[in-house]
């Protein structure tokens, strides 16, 4: 992998990190917010397809038994570690505030199964499914890998899955399938892809990409029903559109760098500290600049407790950031 590559997969990282933010950190659903909602909704299919692509150009082919046994054991801790963790603050935040306001709690507390059952799943922190997905894929990579190397026309594999996973659940790992192959084919038939588009002008194809964005986005403005097949199609194309565009621009400024080593930490704490700054919002006056102003301070205070722990305790934010 290049210097140019690892820098577009970091910038890629930020972004989508920052666009999961926007999805959630919206209050209202209708109007420009609906149109961020589907252009935020290109996170997750970029997530999975550069957790793939990276999965695959660090594997060994010529020793895949102990290569996929070191893959396993070290998502372990980068992707389980922090997914219970921060469960269970989940957990902890929302029983505490039932208790306090004399709520219905979100489980019974005297039952450790309830209980266990509460942070297995994550119900005090839904956007953590992700991470549990991620160590199933790693759990399926040898698979799909096997299949996309027996030959360069493995691509044909993306629509054909399309075909049988659009009914599948969101989060259930197989939905994602064909963004995973798409990952897995850049990175074991790169040499290949480039041969082919060689002679192809980025800057066409990243305004190419652009334009069909922004018209998806706009088309649908007022969708509701996001499990429709051809929104399916959107989310799984969306890898594609964002590497086309990000092959000739970088629209990460220099600045938000600085953030490259607090994107996961960002992901799993985003939604804790929503529930603690919901019922501020909800008291102002609701409009697009208090929105941005919203996603600004959530990011600032998921970065700046990142920090804080770092600086005062590094084997506690090892854990908490996966090792990263």
């Amino acid at each position: 992998m290049t210097d140019t590559i690892s820098r577009k997969i970091v910038s890629a990282n930020i972004l989508c990190t920052i666009l999961i933010v926007c999805l959630h950190a919206r209050y209202e659903y209708n109007g420009v917010y609906n149109i961020i909602g589907t252009l935020s909704d290109i996170a997750v299919p970029v997530f999975f397809a550069i957790s793939s692509y990276l999965y695959f150009e660090k594997f060994d082919w010529n020793n895949p038994i102990t290569s996929y046994k070191k893959g396993i054991k070290k998502r372990i801790f980068s992707l389980l570690a922090p997914y219970l963790i921060f469960s269970s603050l989940g957990f902890l935040i929302f029983t505490s505030k039932a208790m306090l306001k004399h709520e219905i709690l979100p489980c019974d507390i005297s039952s450790l199964k309830d209980v266990l059952v509460y942070i297995c799943f994550a119900k005090g922190n839904p956007p953590l499914w992700y991470l549990t997905s991620l160590f199933e894929f790693v759990l399926l990579a040898p698979i799909i890998g096997y299949v996309v190397r027996t030959t360069k026309f493995s691509f044909v594999l993306i629509p054909l899955s399309v075909c049988f996973c659009h009914t599948l659940s969101y989060s259930n790992i197989i939905f994602w399938l064909p963004v995973l192959i798409f990952g897995c084919y850049c990175s074991i038939w790169w040499s290949y892809i480039l041969k082919v588009f060689r002679d192809i002008n980025s800057l066409y194809v990243s305004c190419f990409g652009i334009l069909i964005l922004v018209f998806i986005c706009i088309s649908f403005n007022d969708i509701i029903d996001r499990t429709i097949p051809v929104y399916y199609i959107y989310r799984i194309s969306a890898p594609v559109l964002f590497l086309a565009i990000m092959g000739r621009f970088d629209f990460t400024p220099p600045i938000l760098f600085k953030i490259k080593n607090y994107t996961l930490f960002i992901y799993c704490s985003h939604s804790l500290i929503l529930f603690f700054l919901f019922p501020i919002i909800k008291k102002l006056p609701y409009n697009f600049l208090i929105y941005i102003i919203s996603v600004v301070f959530l990011l600032l205070v998921s970065v700046g407790i990142g920090i804080l722990v770092k600086s005062r305790c590094f084997r506690l934010w090892r854990i908490l950031n996966g090792g990263r």
